[in-house]
């Protein structure tokens, strides 16, 4: 499972960047190999990007910040990226990463296990209510583009 959803992870930086950053800021990419500091980098306004897809948020009700894997600092504790993207079926959430650590000060870590992913991880489960309408937020409905394009990976 580990290795479909860093597979389909990769898939959503590409489709983010390209559908929607590159309309902007067209010399944007995404960091190709493995990188855990950030995955777009914008050179236009020298800032980078960290992608995350919750494909079980509109079931659990909750955004998952991860912060461990496999006993390692992950997620929200290694990367260097100056905005977070939590994309869902709906909706692409930019967050500051430094107002998202602030959101995440408060909310204890919890641990588990991956569905067919036998390494362990921790990370900060988040209503999504309370990410959608926090001020920190920038939420953009890209349904169009999240939609059509995701139902075809």
């Amino acid at each position: 499972m580990f290795k479909q959803d860093l597979e389909l992870g990769k898939k959503i930086e590409h489709i983010v960047c390209d559908h929607i950053i590159k309309k902007k800021y067209p010399n944007s990419f995404v960091v190709e190999g493995y990188n855990k500091e950030f995955d777009i980098e914008i050179p236009e306004k020298g800032i980078t990007v960290e992608v995350k897809y919750d494909h079980l948020s509109h079931k659990t009700g909750n955004y998952m910040f991860e912060t461990e894997y496999d006993g390692q600092p992950s997620g929200i504790e290694v990367t260097t990226a100056n905005w977070w993207l939590q994309v869902d079926k709906e909706r692409c959430i930019w967050i500051d990463c430094s107002a998202l650590k602030y959101i995440l000060k408060d909310i204890r870590v919890t641990k588990m296990g991956g569905i067919g992913d036998s390494k362990c991880k921790a990370g900060h489960l988040v209503p999504t209510n309370r990410i959608l309408y926090s001020p920190y937020v920038f939420v953009c409905n890209h349904s169009d583009i999240i939609k059509n394009l995701i139902s075809k990976l």
